[in-house]
């Protein structure tokens, strides 16, 4: 991991100077002191980020993100990703995530996805990363291709279980449309 800390060149984008960065105990990335250079003739400034509030669902404004308990916002109201857990961690730290945040939806909407629980670390934690890239994470993996196997595997040879599968695909469908509506919403200003 590295944080940038300067551009030089000489009237012009060559390099940006870097510094290491390593996990805390908390997950958070911290400067280790040591520095090197990346050759660079085109910088892209892509930093903040917070989670638009929507109307009438419960948010927090110090963190960025919608009030939850591990993604669960409300009776068939799920957050994930930063709108979950604020704008934290990298791909490296955030990989985990995946494996579980359909976990809440599939005990609600049944058919939809699975979540195997891979690690008992807390979320986007250096120790969920290390859990993923060991034994326990990978079985996981394992664990959730077979049981989506099956569930395809019932859906393909169950007429009755299909017809219920595609009754939430349209339910499915039709919060997408509302949740895309919300977004044009939203964005309008930026929207052309």
């Amino acid at each position: 991991f590295a944080k940038p800390l300067r551009i030089e060149g000489d009237g012009k984008a060559e390099r940006i100077i870097v510094e290491r960065t390593e996990l805390d105990e908390n997950g958070a990335a911290r400067g280790t002191g040591e520095t090197y250079e990346v050759p660079a003739s085109l910088v892209v400034s892509a930093i903040g980020y917070s989670t638009p509030p929507i109307e009438g669902v419960p948010y927090d404004e110090r963190g960025g993100k919608f009030r939850n308990e591990g993604g669960v916002i409300g009776d068939r109201l799920y957050a994930v990703g930063w709108a979950r857990r604020g704008p934290t961690g990298t791909i490296g730290t955030n990989r985990p995530d995946g494996y579980e945040e359909t976990g809440f939806v599939t005990r609600e909407i049944p058919g939809v996805s699975v979540g195997v629980f891979s690690s008992p670390a807390p979320g986007h934690s250096y120790e969920r990363w290390e859990d993923s890239m060991k034994e326990v994470g990978h079985t996981g993996f394992l664990h959730d291709a077979r049981i989506m196997a099956a569930v395809l595997y019932h859906f393909l040879s169950d007429a009755a279980f299909r017809e219920t599968v595609k009754a939430e695909h349209r339910a499915l469908s039709g919060w997408f449309d509302e949740y895309l509506a919300g977004l044009k919403k939203v964005y309008a200003g930026e929207i052309r």
